[in-house]
């Protein structure tokens, strides 16, 4: 049996090997080419490597013991303990006790109560199970199109919504823009999203056919917007635009996806150009290394297990992590103030009237409830402890009306306002966020995503700032 073992070894290794590199490829390929974390790919790559260390040790004993075959299965060793812990985590049920929101299955709720796990993985994983990464050239990340369940639709262009259709004569274009928050991420319909809100609230209150169209992407950020400005704006004849923004550009939540920005829009202008591909796969292989260390269930389990707290679960990009250092906020803020900048000039240039309303926040809120003495609820007494432990959140919390002001005062010299809403749920009587459950009469969802109750308070404040002014737009449109 050894005969034939050692004869045949050599064999079965390259036969492994190449199937290793086969599983390693897919997963490069999945990491660089979708938004999404390809478990059988990685459970495949790992069975692989192991089968790989096997059939290499075996070989070795058989065939080869000098250097550096030994040496080479030496160095593979920790990872092979890695792998067999990985594969026994998967195949024991493990990670669905650690990685899951919750334990319990949706019937054991109560009806009248929607828990947040259910609104994250029923049905905006469906949508956001293929975003594609680097696909337009504009948005970046692209939401798969057409998925319609029964919280959320995409369009055919991964807009939220149906269709657009052709612009019929008199039609007023409202287009809303911003990230995850305007686009309505965690909203329990379509319906409760701030661009639909607004939509109905134009149409019940003002005689005309008024179009509120959304076109904000998730993890979205004012580059992005530029891009989309410049094209499907111009494409779908938008007459004014509503940001609701700044949450993901100064506060370095999209950070993480400034590179892939960057790609999309040098992509647009260089799409042949050698070097720029070159460079995108380069960069594009760190990446994919670094998520797949940050993916790696055994040692999150491990971690976790002693006591500790989870490695960061978050993508980091090219190998670029945030560093929130006494420069932080300030570079994030003077860089999205010039990019904001470009995007007035853009759409003075091309006759577009704009609105812009920085976005509250959760922390906002419930650093405004404590300084107020309005009574907190465990989950928001926790989330304040976890907040002020954050390196200089007061930089952006406490002083969010400074910022506000300056951005404000740069507006201004396009004719145009950059409005805070830091008191936009100052007559709300229900709580912030509850936690494991969304309690309809609360304002938040998650961090940063509203209920329908926050998205309606923050589509009538939009509403009543902006109807005057749009009244005039539209008046001066029909008389032209």
């Amino acid at each position: 049996m050894f005969i034939r073992l050692k004869r045949h070894s050599g064999i079965i290794t390259g036969i492994i090997f190449l199937s290793f590199l086969a599983a390693l490829c897919a997963l490069i390929y999945f990491f660089v080419e979708r938004n999404s974390y390809p478990l059988l790919w990685v459970l495949l790559f790992w069975i692989s490597f192991c089968l790989l260390y096997f059939v290499s040790l075996s070989n070795v004993v058989l065939r080869s013991r000098k250097f550096p075959a030994p040496l080479l299965i030496s160095a593979m060793t920790p990872f092979l303990f890695l792998g067999l812990a990985e594969i026994s985590i998967w195949s024991s049920g493990v990670h669905k006790y650690y990685y899951s929101q919750s334990e319990f299955e949706i019937e054991d709720f109560p009806s009248d109560k929607i828990p947040q796990y259910w609104l994250d993985l029923k049905h905006y994983t469906e949508l956001s199970e293929e975003i594609s990464f680097f696909s337009d050239g504009i948005r970046a990340l692209v939401l798969k199109p057409n998925v319609s369940n029964d919280v959320v639709t995409s369009n055919s262009l991964g807009f939220r919504g149906a269709d657009f259709q052709p612009k019929k004569k008199n039609t007023y274009r409202i287009a809303v823009m911003g990230g995850s928050t305007a686009y309505g991420w965690q909203s329990p319909s379509d319906k409760a999203t701030v661009s639909a809100i607004l939509e109905s609230l134009f149409r019940d209150e003002i005689e005309a056919d008024v179009e509120v169209l959304n076109l904000a992407v998730p993890a979205g950020n004012s580059q992005i917007d530029y891009n989309i400005i410049g094209t499907y704006g111009v494409e779908l004849d938008i007459d004014s635009i509503v940001f609701v923004t700044g949450h993901n550009d100064i506060n370095g939540t999209t950070e993480n996806i400034r590179v892939i920005t960057e790609f999309s829009t040098e992509f647009l202008r260089n799409k042949d150009r050698g070097d720029f591909m070159f460079s995108m796969f380069t960069k594009s292989a760190g990446f994919s290394v670094q998520r797949a260390i940050f993916h790696i269930k055994s040692l999150q389990w491990l971690i976790k297990t002693l006591g500790g707290e989870p490695a960061p679960s978050e993508v980091v990009w090219v190998g670029e992590r945030n560093l929130r250092d006494t420069t932080f906020y300030k570079k994030n803020i003077s860089e999205y103030l010039a990019r904001m900048k470009k995007i007035y000039k853009a759409t003075k240039h091309l006759g577009m009237e704009v609105f812009i309303f920085h976005q509250p926040t959760l922390r906002d809120e419930i650093n405004r409830r404590e300084r107020e003495n309005i009574p907190l609820t465990t989950y928001e007494i926790d989330s304040l402890k976890w907040l002020k432990k954050a390196p200089f959140w007061e930089d952006v919390v406490l002083d969010s009306e400074e910022i506000i002001s300056e951005a404000d005062y740069q507006a201004r010299e396009f004719g145009y306002r950059y409005y805070g809403m830091n008191d936009v749920f100052d007559n709300h009587k229900g709580i912030a966020r509850q936690g494991a459950f969304v309690d309809p009469n609360a304002l938040y969802v998650s961090w940063a995503h509203w209920t329908e109750t926050g998205a309606r308070l923050v589509a009538e404040r939009i509403f009543h700032t902006i109807k005057d002014q749009v009244r005039v737009h539209i008046e001066t449109k029909t008389g032209e």
